[in-house]
């Protein structure tokens, strides 16, 4: 049976403490085979808004690329199979919604089990300013199946610590098969930590206050670096094969501790005035996904599976209806659509979305304004 509430494509067009310190060895600099292997290539400098969040998470959870949170800074990362990547060169982004000084920000990445490539996932803190720290596990494979090596580095993936004081590129004592990785500062800003969290149990099997002066120039980031060098801007990076993703579940400050739960719909890039891509995540695993667009105001869906479900919304799709769009949620509950939508369609329409054959009854998702 057609739904009432689904939306006409073509009408949707027109509306236009520390733990335990572990043991590092120093390797050369030449040891760094993604440096050898790599160019990096700085991306132009782009506005990034001022109003921005001090928490965030990403799942990458899409199909369609990136997304508008997201601002490449070198390379061209991309999704792979819900995930982070950069094939065969540095791939970094910074994640546009935030603004938290370097000294402020927890920052946690997962790095996929088993890596079998050479592969890293890395942190970036404190960009936009004159400098940034930029810490990265790497797997040198192939077929290593570990994570064997910690590069404290600077800018988009430099080991600077000849000139600086700080950072260098070191072998782990005892490597790590994936995890998660967490970056963070004490509370003055002068010592970088790094927690490796080996079983994602909350609880780091290893943690560095890194790097350890004693093998490298000075660990601290207050000696190595003038008054102001960091910027607000945080980021991640990576290098792999493009195949499987290399890193994947960003967080900072515990953001997805808040994020909301059930059907979601946000938009994946473009703004009105032109085409758009919208992520709907959170719906029943092959179920159908019912979209509806409208003016502010609410509705109580009349008939059919979610008869009695209010809307935040004002539908202008009906009635009545002539060309339906229905969405299909893939294995995961999410599925991606994408319009032209028109310029008039800014800061006056709404997309909500209906979770049609949800198990446990229908749910509607956000209203999202345009």
């Amino acid at each position: 049976m057609k739904h009432p509430l689904l939306v006409s494509a073509a009408a949707f067009a027109l509306v236009g403490g520390l733990s335990a310190q572990q043991g590092l060895i120093p390797l050369p600099a030449s040891a760094d085979v993604a440096l050898q292997a790599s160019t990096l290539t700085p991306a132009a400098p782009a506005a990034i808004p001022s109003a921005r969040a001090t928490t965030g998470c990403d799942d990458f959870n899409r199909t369609t690329g990136l997304g508008q949170d997201w601002l490449p800074t070198a390379g061209a990362p991309l999704i792979v199979a819900d995930g982070y990547a950069s094939p065969g060169v540095i791939g970094n982004a910074q994640y546009v919604p935030a603004s938290v000084n370097y000294d402020a920000a927890v920052v946690t990445i997962d790095l996929p089990d088993n890596p079998q490539v050479f592969r890293y996932g890395a942190v970036m803190i404190g960009l936009g300013g004159a400098d940034n720290l930029y810490v990265k596990l790497q797997a040198n494979g192939p077929g290593l199946g570990v994570y064997d090596t910690i590069g404290f580095y600077t800018g988009q993936g430099v080991n600077t610590s000849a000139t600086t004081g700080f950072g260098g590129f070191f072998g782990l004592v005892t490597p790590v098969t994936g995890g998660t990785m967490t970056i963070s500062t004490d509370t003055t800003g002068d010592l970088l930590q790094v927690d490796l969290d080996v079983d994602r149990d909350g609880i780091p099997e290893q943690s560095f206050a890194a790097p350890n002066s004693t093998l490298t120039g000075n660990g601290s980031l207050l000696t190595s670096f003038p008054p102001g060098t960091f910027g607000d801007g945080i980021g991640v990076g990576s290098v792999g094969d493009g195949v499987t993703p290399d890193l994947d579940d960003f967080e900072l400050n515990g953001g997805c501790n808040t994020q909301p739960t059930g059907p979601q719909v946000a938009v994946a890039s473009g703004a009105p005035g032109g085409p758009m891509s919208f992520d709907f995540t959170g719906f029943e695993p092959g179920g159908r996904i019912a979209v509806a667009y409208g003016l502010a105001g609410s509705l109580a869906i009349p008939s059919g599976p979610c008869a009695g479900q209010a809307l935040s919304l004002t539908p202008l799709n009906y009635p009545p209806i002539t060309s339906l769009l229905v969405l299909v949620a893939d294995a995961s509950g999410a599925a991606t659509v994408s319009q032209n939508v028109g310029a008039a369609a800014a800061g006056l329409i709404l997309v909500q979305a209906a979770d049609v054959d949800n198990a446990s009854g229908c749910a509607v998702s956000n209203a999202l304004a345009l």
